[in-house]
């Protein structure tokens, strides 16, 4: 209970312009009529005024002057409408729902559905371990710390590729391959000095996680026969290897399995089309030199512009919906190597096919690896991811397999054909996911919750 002391106290520090505006906090009837009058007529005859001029024939120029002035007068009546959300405008509840239909249809925003999101945003605006719901997004912390790690990993990844591509193909082309070869094996001693000399993770358990490890590890230790060394083997074996996989079917129960489909199934037009990339460059008569310059070093830019797009539209939209925009822009962007293949060795129409194919590639790699790491338990990250990141590859890589054997029976353009319908799997997954997601969160967040995940989707 709050003493007269400690009111005296919260009053003293109030700020001077808080009495000050205080006789704002009650709705005036004829302050808000009057506020209706000058706004509402004048808007309607500006309105009046320029569709007579347009009929008169009056400069456009005329009418922009006009249509101004409409506009600010449009903006007040938006605040009109924000203040019957709120039910603050009128005294009555009924006076302000009938206001704001009538401003939500002048504004075009629907009047029941905006107060009732509007009223989410501002219960949990602030909150920066829970995304919000309403017009005004930020991002969470988890959120943020995600975006930038999936952009990150991605620009690592595309570097490599780098110079795994364009300098190898350089080296080639001024050398030979037994050189190129060289520098690339030289060059993976990178990542193993990496491993050797980084610091170990901080493991975080939850007493739920533990729980199930205990379960896992006596019930394989019980029902391997010898005890000792093979008992203790066994039960490392089930927290370590085993625990890992029980949790995420354990949370996600038969849903488990739409996931790890779209995992299978999310770059496999992509993976179809890269392996026959470079052999479709090289019969069509581009040099090397060209293809290192325009498919790796150019391409390697605009895959960095998509990367850092995919990590706005993470931000901004979620990991699911832009997940379906890269997965349609994967498969058109196929089609685009289908005029390129007609067009013949024309450097314009290439960097026009690479500019679109790695834009959308560096797009999904952000999205996705943000996706990934949403379905991991912060227990398990690196056992789920590596599960996660090798099933992703595993299908494609099959399928991408009999590339060579599509093009050689049917040509490339059909090939190309070929490799952009495999991409609709991918897209109808993440469709009925969407769908999933929203009719049970009413926020298409982007996925299940996970106890102990590291949440990034947030609403959509």
């Amino acid at each position: 209970m709050i003493s007269n002391a400690d009111s005296a106290e919260h009053k003293s520090v109030m700020p001077d312009w808080y009495e000050a505006t205080a006789i704002y906090m009650q709705p005036n009837f004829k302050k808000a009529a009057w506020q209706c009058i000058n706004t509402f007529i004048p808007y309607l005859a500006l309105w009046g005024v320029m569709l007579y001029a347009i009929r008169q024939g009056y400069s456009y120029w005329t009418i922009l002057a006009l249509s101004v002035l409409a506009a600010a007068l449009l903006v007040r009546i938006f605040v009109f409408f924000h203040d019957c959300c709120h039910n603050s405008f009128f005294a009555s509840s009924r006076a302000n729902t009938v206001l704001g239909y009538i401003s939500g249809i002048l504004t075009f925003t629907p009047f029941a559905d905006w107060r009732r999101t509007h009223g989410m945003h501002h219960s949990s605006a602030g909150d920066l371990d829970r995304r919000g719901v309403g017009d005004v997004w930020t991002l969470t912390v988890e959120e943020y710390r995600q975006a930038a790690m999936a952009a990150s990993y991605n620009f690592g990844y595309r570097a490599a590729v780098l110079v795994a591509g364009a300098g190898a193909l350089y080296l080639a082309d001024f050398y030979d391959w037994s050189v190129a070869y060289l520098a690339m094996t030289a060059l993976m001693g990178v990542g193993f000095v990496t491993a050797l000399i980084i610091r170990e993770p901080e493991h975080k358990r939850d007493d739920q996680v533990a729980a199930m490890e205990a379960e896992i590890s006596g019930w394989m230790s019980g029902h391997v026969g010898g005890g000792g060394a093979l008992s203790r083997a066994s039960a490392w074996l089930g927290a370590a290897v085993v625990s890992p996989f029980v949790e995420f079917f354990r949370r996600n129960g038969r849903f488990a399995l739409v996931l790890l489909a779209l995992m299978l199934c999310f770059n496999i037009s992509d993976r179809v089309l890269g392996i026959m990339a470079n052999p479709f460059y090289l019969d069509l008569g581009f040099t090397k030199s060209e293809i290192a310059s325009v498919s790796k070093i150019f391409g390697f830019f605009m895959t960095l512009l998509g990367a850092a797009l995919g990590g706005v539209l993470v931000a901004r939209w979620g990991t699911l919906r832009t997940m379906l925009l890269a997965a349609v822009m994967l498969a058109i962007t196929n089609l685009m190597f289908m005029a390129l293949a007609y067009a013949g060795p024309d450097i314009r129409v290439l960097v026009f096919t690479i500019s679109g194919d790695n834009l959308s590639m560096g797009l999904a790699g952000v999205a996705f690896i943000a996706y990934l790491s949403s379905l991991t338990n912060q227990a398990y990250t690196a056992t789920q991811y590596a599960l996660f990141s090798s099933l992703m590859s595993v299908l494609g890589k099959f399928i991408s397999g009999w590339s060579g054997v599509v093009v050689e029976a049917f040509g490339y353009p059909t090939f190309f054909a070929y490799a952009a319908a495999t991409g609709l799997p991918a897209i109808f997954l993440i469709l009925y996911i969407i769908r999933r997601t929203e009719r049970q969160s009413g926020t298409g967040s982007g996925g299940p919750p996970a106890s102990g995940a590291a949440t990034v989707t947030g609403a959509v």
